[in-house]
């Protein structure tokens, strides 16, 4: 799924066929709170249009004023114009079916794992069933409740470019919040979808467009000539971010933060090297090379310390803030400081729900002493029917 774009290091065009397009979802364990992403494939018959302005340009309406000739002598701004980032998609209705162990859904969730994505209904997980939570972390439950994982797109989702502004000091656009999601919370269910345009073996320099909340309603099925397909009207939510590389595989260049040894300004995204969930918190012992990062979370008070690794985890001590909304990705899950006692390879992401310096900053959690949001993946049998969710791997 994709549009044609020009491919500036080939110097060759490029179509629908050579992009890559996903979903992303958020679900929940009822039993336990823990939470997941999953991502799917976004298998299309044609090819897509996807916004990319912003959603608030800053442009207003503009009001003439008339003399007593009727000729226009002066004019005035009226109220701000809002871009409508609506679309229509169009889904294989066979591509990655929900149904591996049909007693698990009720008869009130799409069999398509798609459309039960854009629903945000609920998903089968290898025989659990996992509801699906909106990518601004709220659960549409009364009252409503926002979990602690609208933190995973908060920097991307809840604040949106502010018109033609720019910071004063940067030079670069400036943010303000976005005004509807308090309203689309009580309503909606998010998701969130990444555009690949022509990948090059999903590496560090893909032109990636990631937008972190897209609401979906008007789902259909539509019998064709060809092939079935379900049809659904998106609404983009949240402005496009330009970023290098699908965020399973980490976060790109130009988003990560310099985790600092001098100066306290606030950092929001890292890729880390580990991630290490203990009682007690503690120093790594695990071994490093210079510039790793790691992230140790005690889990008796829900405080995260961060380290930066130069001939040693503690001779250059981190300084940098973790502000609210603090994303950390990671493949090495550990719980011990050793590095030992998790998961190697598999990805994993953590956030901080309360500011503060190293030490300090509170993390948020899903359920009792659980952290991380492991990242799934969508495989499907030879028949092509069936999906399974398996950890992703780098």
């Amino acid at each position: 799924m994709g549009f044609g774009c020009d491919n500036l290091e080939s110097f060759n065009y490029s179509n629908f066929n050579d992009d890559i397009c996903y979903v992303t979802a958020l679900g929940r364990v009822p039993a336990t709170g823990a939470v997941a992403m999953y991502r799917i494939p976004m298998v299309a018959p044609d090819a897509g249009t996807f916004p990319l302005g912003q959603m608030f340009s800053g442009d207003r309406e503009k009001q003439d004023g008339y003399n007593t000739f009727g000729k226009v002598n002066a004019s005035s701004q009226g109220n701000e114009t809002v871009t409508d980032n609506t679309m229509s998609i169009s889904l294989r209705a066979d591509t990655v079916y929900n149904a591996i162990n049909p007693e698990v859904l009720p008869p009130t969730v799409n069999r398509n794992s798609a459309m039960a994505f854009l629903e945000g209904s609920g998903i089968d997980d290898n025989g659990t069933y996992v509801e699906l939570i909106s990518t601004s972390g709220a659960r549409n439950v009364c009252p409503l409740d926002i979990t602690d994982a609208k933190y995973l797109f908060y920097k991307d989702g809840y604040f949106v470019i502010d018109g033609k502004k720019h910071d004063s000091t940067t030079g670069i656009p400036s943010l303000r919040s976005n005004p509807y999601i308090d309203k689309y919370n009580k309503t909606n269910i998010c998701t969130s979808m990444e555009l690949a345009i022509a990948p090059t073996a999903e590496t560090t320099d893909d032109i990636v467009f990631r937008w972190a909340f897209v609401s979906s309603s008007n789902v259909q099925f539509a019998e064709g000539t060809d092939a079935n397909n379900y049809t659904a009207d998106c609404m983009f939510l949240a402005d496009r971010r330009h970023v290098s590389q699908l965020m399973y595989d980490g976060f790109s260049a130009n988003e990560v933060d310099t985790v600092a040894i001098s100066g306290t300004e606030s950092i929001y995204k890292v890729n880390a090297d580990y991630i290490i969930t203990i009682t007690g918190g503690g120093t790594p012992s695990v071994g490093g090379t210079i510039g790793d990062v790691a992230i140790v979370i005690d889990d008796a008070d829900d405080t995260v310390e961060i380290f930066k690794y130069a001939t040693t985890w503690v001779d250059a001590p981190v300084t940098s803030t973790l502000g609210k909304g603090f994303v950390a990705w990671t493949s090495e899950i550990a719980t011990d400081l050793n590095g030992t006692g998790g998961t190697t390879g598999e990805v994993g992401f953590i956030v901080v729900e309360t500011a503060g310096t190293t030490g300090s900053a509170i993390a948020g959690a899903f359920g009792t002493g659980n952290y991380v949001i492991p990242a799934k993946d969508a495989i499907t049998n030879d028949i092509d029917r069936t999906v399974f969710w398996e950890n992703y791997t780098v």
